[in-house]
């Protein structure tokens, strides 16, 4: 038989209660490890409302551009239908395995 050791205590001795953390605690310290910064209760900085507006303007240009190449887009998906439109159908010239069989020429 194998045998293992045993783990002896002393009566009477107490072991330290765990430290209990939050959920937001560990968070803040997994992050803080990742990015090696030190985490603080400080409120963020002021966006100044220019930095705003700069980014409504841009996004109202983008949006002006997606329009027009949207419409482009429109327009050449048209001519590609109208293309497709004017091809024929394959004409064969010998007899050819289908769903429903041999299909003879058509002529």
């Amino acid at each position: 038989m194998a045998t293992t050791t045993r783990k002896t205590r002393t009566p009477g001795a107490t072991e330290p209660a765990p430290e209990v953390k939050t959920t937001a605690q560990q968070a803040d310290e997994a992050l803080d490890a990742i990015l090696g910064t030190q985490s603080t209760d400080q409120q963020p900085e002021a966006i100044a409302i220019e930095q705003f507006d700069a980014v409504a303007e841009e996004n109202i240009k983008l949006k002006e551009e997606l329009a027009v190449l949207k419409k482009q887009l429109g327009q050449k998906n048209e001519q590609a239908a109208a293309a497709n439109s004017d091809i024929k159908h394959a004409v064969f010239k010998r007899p050819v395995l289908t769903d429903k069989g041999w299909d003879a020429p058509k002529e």
